[in-house]
Parts: structure tokens; C-alpha cells; sequence
């Protein structure tokens, strides 16, 4: 079983801490993130990704962030403005495959 299970130490005690910007591309593979937990009422953008962005380099955009096949079980987030799950803002459109 490869799936990540953040119901253990220090995620039980602590809660996840937001990933704060991402634009590359996220392939779960299938596996999924079970008992996620972020309790941070003052928090905007509360989610496993806090903000997607398109990746840029000093000249253009260079890629769109993607995630596809992974999967969330008993997810629980609280924040103030731009709750979500996986992504809590997204500055771009950006790709979500569905699968799980």
C-alpha cells in the first residue's frame, strides 16, 4: 500500500501544512492521500495545494501545471476565503484529470 496516510506523527498532532504555490505536474499514480487535516480559520487558499500557477521563464509561460490520479479519503479543511480540497486558488486554468 502505497497511499499516504497523514493520520500519524507529526501530521495527526500538527495538521498538513499547505504546499504553498505549485506549477509543475503531479501524477499520483493512482494512490491517494488519506486523513488530511488543515484547521486554519485565518488562512486564505486552505487546501493540499494553496495556489496553482503557470510555470514562467524570463521570457513566457513555459508550462501548465497538471494533476491527474490521486485521491483524497476523509479530507477535512477549514479555512477563511478559497477553500478547497486539492487546490485552493488558481491563478490560471490549469489541468485536472479525473480518474479517482
Amino acid at each position: 500500500d502505497r497511499n499516504i496516510n497523514l493520520d500519524v506523527e507529526p501530521f495527526n498532532r500538527i495538521g498538513w501544512e499547505p504546499i504553498p504555490s505549485f506549477s509543475g505536474q503531479l501524477d499520483g499514480n493512482g494512490h491517494k492521500i488519506l486523513n488530511m487535516s488543515i484547521t486554519k480559520p485565518q488562512m486564505d487558499n486552505a487546501a493540499f495545494i494553496s495556489k496553482m500557477e503557470w510555470a514562467y521563464s524570463s521570457y513566457d509561460a513555459v508550462s501548465q501545471p497538471k494533476i491527474c490520479n490521486i485521491g483524497f479519503v476523509n479530507a477535512v479543511v477549514a479555512g477563511r476565503i478559497n477553500v478547497g480540497i486539492l487546490v485552493g486558488c488558481a491563478n490560471t486554468n490549469f489541468n485536472i484529470a479525473a480518474g479517482l
